[in-house]
C-alpha cells in the first residue's frame, strides 16, 4: 500500500500547478538566466576595457612618430649638449620612446587576454540561449504531458477509463516516471476503484452520496398531501410514487462507481430507508386498498428510461451506410449524430483512411477535427497530401496543443513549413535540438534530405553534438562530393566514429574521409579489407582532379569490385585489433594501461578536455623522427591517427603519473593500430624508444 500512496502522492504532486517537474524546469531556466545574464555583464565590461586599452594604443602609436625623427638624434647632441639642460630631457624622452613597442605589445597582450576572456562569456551566453531554448521545448512538453496526465486522472476519477496501457505509460515516462515505475502507476490510474478514486475524492464519497439521495426521498414524502387528499386524489388518478422511489436508487446505482457489492449495499439501505418513511405515513382504509397488487397492468406506470436517448443504433445504422463497419466503435464513440455525420463527410471529403479512422474511432466525435485539419494547413504550411500520408496528426493532439508547438518552433526562428509532420508524432524536441545544432554549425539539409532525415533527427539515441564535435577535432565536413550532406555520420556514437576515421587513417588513406566522409555511416572494416587488397595487389583506385581525390567506385563497394574482377573474393587483410593489443601487452609488460586505453576509447566520457595541450611534452621525445599531416603522424611506411594518439598521451599522462614517456608513446601509437608483432617492434626501434 506504500507503493501505491507514493504513486498517488506523485501523481497528485504532478498535477498540480506547482508540481516538482515544473518547478525543477522553472529552477533550470532562473539558474540558466542568471548565469547568462552574469555573462552578458562580463562580456560588457571586458569589451568596455579592450575599447580603453585600444585608445591608449592608438595615442601610443602616433607618440612613436617622434622615434623616427629622432632617428638621426645622436647627431646632433654635440652641439645640443652647449644648450645646457636639453640634452638630458631629450635623452629622457628618446629612453621613454624606446619603451613604446615594449609597451604596445604589452597593451596588445592585454586586449588579446580580454578577447579571449569576452569569447567565453560569449560562448556562455549561446550555451545559455541554446540551453534555454532547449528548455522552452522541453516545458512545453512537459506541459502538454501533464494535461495529458490530468485527463487521464480526471478520466480514472470518473470511473471511465478508456486508454491502452501503452497510452497511460507514454504519458507517465513524459512527466518523470521510469519504465519500470511507469507500468507501476499505470495500473493505479487503469483500475481506479481500489486506491486512485478514493485518494482524490475520499473514502467518504459513497456516504454522501447515499445520505443526499435518502434526504431528496425523504423531502419528496414528507412535501406530499394530506391522507385525505392523497386518497380522493388517487381514486381519480390512479398514480402512486413507488415507482418514484424505484427510478431514485436506479439513479443512485448509476452514480456509485463502486463495486456490484457496494451498490447492493447502497440500494438495500435507500430501500429501508424508504419503506420506514413510508410507513411513518397514515393511510385510511380506502386509500390502503390501492396497491401496484391490485391494479390493471395498463394502470401500472412504466418506470422512467433513465438512459441516454441518444440512438446508437440510428447513427450506427448511417455509419453502415457511409461504407464504415460500425463494430469498430463503441457508444462513447458516438456522441452527437449531427458531428458525426459531419465528421464522416469530412474524412470521405478529405480521403482520409479507413484504418486511421479504425484506429482512433472517437475522430468521429471530435468537435475540433476540421479547426485541427485547417490549422495544419494554414500554420504548419502542410499539403493535403501531407495530412493524408500522416493522418494520425489529427487524432494525437488538440488544437491547442497544436497552437503551443507551433508558438515553439517559431520561437527558435524555424519555419514550420520545413518540418514533416512524423516530426510532431516522433519528437519535436530532439527534432529541434539537433537542427538548430546542425543550423549553427552552417549544415544546412535540403528539403529533400530534411524530409528523408527528419525521423533520425526526432529519434535517434545518439548525440549528435558529441558526433558532431568528434568530426570537428578531426577538421572534417559532412559535405559529399556531390555537395549533399552525410547526415548519417551523426548517428554514429562518437566513440565508434572516432575509432573509425582512426581505422581508415592508419592505412594512409586521410583524404577518403575529406572526401567521402558517407562512408563513416557504413561499414569500415569492409571498406578498409578492400582498400588493403587493393593496394597489396597494385589495383589503382584512385586519381586527382580539380584539386580532388577521386576514390573508384568498386572501393566502396563490393559488388562493383566483383565485377570488375570478375568474381567474388573473401577479402580478410585487416589484423584483429585484440591480437595486436595482446602483443602489446607484452611488448611493454603493462596489461593494466592497455586496457585502460580500451575502456577509453570505448567511453568518450571518460576523457578530460582540460588536458588537450599535454601531449605536446611527451611527443618532444620522439622530435624529428616523424612527419605530420592534418590528421597524421607518418613513422617510415606506417601511419598513425593524430588525434586517437593525442587522445591517448593525454589520458595516461593524466590518469597514470608514474610511467615513462617511452612507454605511454609506445602505447598510445600502437594501441588499436591493427599492425603485426614485427611492425610494432619497427616502429619501436625506429623512434628509439625504451619500453622494457
Amino acid at each position: 500500500m506504500n507503493g501505491t500512496k507514493s504513486i498517488l502522492d506523485r501523481i497528485s504532486n504532478l498535477i498540480s500547478d506547482d508540481s516538482k517537474i515544473l518547478e525543477e524546469f522553472n529552477n533550470k531556466i532562473e539558474e540558466t538566466n542568471k548565469n547568462k545574464t552574469k555573462a552578458e555583464e562580463e562580456k560588457k565590461s571586458f569589451e568596455k576595457e579592450i575599447t580603453i586599452i585600444q585608445g591608449d594604443i592608438d595615442e601610443i602609436s602616433k607618440a612613436s612618430e617622434l622615434s623616427e625623427r629622432f632617428s638621426n638624434l645622436d647627431s646632433y647632441i654635440p652641439g645640443l649638449k652647449k644648450l645646457g639642460n636639453s640634452v638630458s630631457l631629450l635623452d629622457d624622452l628618446k629612453k621613454e620612446l624606446d619603451k613604446i613597442p615594449e609597451q604596445i605589445e604589452k597593451l596588445e597582450n592585454n586586449i588579446k587576454k580580454l578577447t579571449n576572456q569576452s569569447d567565453d562569456r560569449a560562448l556562455i551566453i549561446n550555451e545559455a540561449e541554446d540551453e534555454l531554448s532547449k528548455l522552452d521545448v522541453e516545458i512545453s512538453d512537459a506541459k502538454r504531458y501533464q494535461e495529458n496526465l490530468v485527463d487521464l486522472v480526471n478520466l480514472a476519477k470518473s470511473g471511465d477509463i478508456n486508454k491502452t496501457r501503452e497510452e497511460v505509460v507514454e504519458t507517465l515516462v513524459h512527466v518523470g516516471f521510469t519504465d519500470k515505475e511507469a507500468i507501476a502507476a499505470a495500473k493505479v490510474i487503469l483500475f481506479p476503484e481500489d486506491d486512485l478514486i478514493p485518494y482524490f475524492e475520499g473514502d467518504n464519497k459513497i456516504e454522501a452520496v447515499k445520505e443526499e439521495v435518502v434526504e431528496d426521498v425523504s423531502k419528496d414524502l414528507n412535501e406530499e398531501e394530506t391522507p385525505e387528499e392523497k386518497v380522493e386524489e388517487t381514486v381519480e388518478t390512479p398514480e402512486i410514487e413507488e415507482p418514484k422511489v424505484e427510478n431514485v436508487v436506479e439513479e443512485a446505482i448509476e452514480q456509485t462507481p463502486e463495486e456490484d457489492d457496494e451498490k447492493e449495499e447502497v440500494v438495500q439501505e435507500l430501500q429501508e430507508v424508504v419503506e420506514e418513511e413510508s410507513n411513518d405515513i397514515p393511510l385510511d382504509e380506502e386509500s390502503s386498498e390501492i396497491t401496484l397488487e391490485s391494479m390493471d397492468d395498463d394502470e401500472k406506470l412504466s418506470p422512467v428510461d433513465v438512459q441516454s436517448n441518444k440512438d446508437y443504433e440510428s447513427i450506427k445504422k448511417m455509419i453502415n451506410d457511409y461504407g464504415f463497419d460500425s463494430s469498430k466503435f463503441s457508444n462513447e464513440d458516438l456522441d452527437d449524430e449531427e458531428i458525426v455525420r459531419e465528421n464522416i463527410n469530412f474524412i470521405l471529403d478529405k480521403n482520409l483512411n479507413k484504418e486511421f479512422v479504425y484506429k482512433y474511432p472517437s475522430i468521429i466525435s471530435d468537435y475540433g477535427l476540421k479547426k485541427k485539419y485547417d490549422f495544419i494547413l494554414n500554420n504548419l504550411g502542410k499539403k493535403e497530401e501531407d495530412i493524408q500520408l500522416t493522418p494520425d496528426i489529427l487524432a494525437s493532439y488538440s488544437k491547442e496543443d497544436l497552437e503551443k508547438l507551433f508558438e515553439v518552433v517559431k520561437q527558435n526562428n524555424i519555419d514550420p513549413k520545413i518540418i514533416p509532420l512524423t516530426v510532431y508524432l516522433k519528437g519535436l524536441q530532439s527534432f529541434l535540438r539537433n537542427y538548430l545544432l546542425l543550423s549553427e554549425n552552417n549544415i544546412e539539409l535540403d528539403d529533400n534530405q530534411l524530409s528523408k532525415f527528419a525521423i533520425v533527427l526526432s529519434i535517434n539515441p545518439v548525440d549528435f553534438k558529441k558526433s558532431l564535435q568528434i568530426l570537428l577535432d578531426y577538421k572534417l565536413t559532412l559535405v559529399k562530393n556531390d555537395g549533399k550532406i552525410a547526415i548519417m555520420d551523426l548517428a554514429v556514437k562518437d566513440s565508434e566514429l572516432a575509432n573509425k576515421m582512426d581505422m581508415i587513417i592508419n592505412i594512409g588513406e586521410e583524404e577518403l574521409l575529406k572526401y567521402y566522409p558517407e562512408v563513416l555511416s557504413g561499414n569500415v572494416k569492409d571498406l578498409v579489407n578492400r582498400l588493403i587488397f587493393l593496394k597489396n595487389s597494385d589495383i589503382p583506385y584512385k586519381t586527382q582532379s580539380h584539386n580532388k581525390v577521386i576514390y573508384q567506385s568498386f572501393v566502396l563497394h563490393q559488388d562493383v569490385l566483383d565485377k570488375v574482377l570478375e568474381k567474388h573474393i573473401d577479402i580478410d587483410e585487416v589484423l584483429d585489433k585484440d591480437e595486436t593489443n595482446s602483443y602489446l601487452k607484452q611488448l611493454i609488460n603493462n596489461e593494466e594501461l592497455i586496457n585502460e586505453l580500451d575502456n577509453m576509447n570505448n567511453n568518450f566520457d571518460l576523457i578530460n578536455n582540460s588536458y588537450t595541450e599535454d601531449y605536446k611534452e611527451v611527443l618532444k621525445r620522439i622530435n624529428g623522427k616523424y612527419a605530420e599531416t592534418e590528421n597524421t603522424y607518418i613513422i617510415g611506411d606506417y601511419y598513425f591517427s593524430k588525434n586517437k594518439v593525442n587522445r591517448d598521451i593525454n589520458y595516461l599522462v593524466n590518469s597514470n603519473t608514474n610511467i615513462d614517456n617511452d612507454i605511454i608513446i609506445a602505447a598510445s601509437l600502437l594501441h588499436d593500430s591493427r599492425l603485426s608483432s614485427d611492425d610494432m617492434e619497427n616502429v619501436i626501434n625506429s623512434l628509439d624508444l625504451k619500453v622494457m
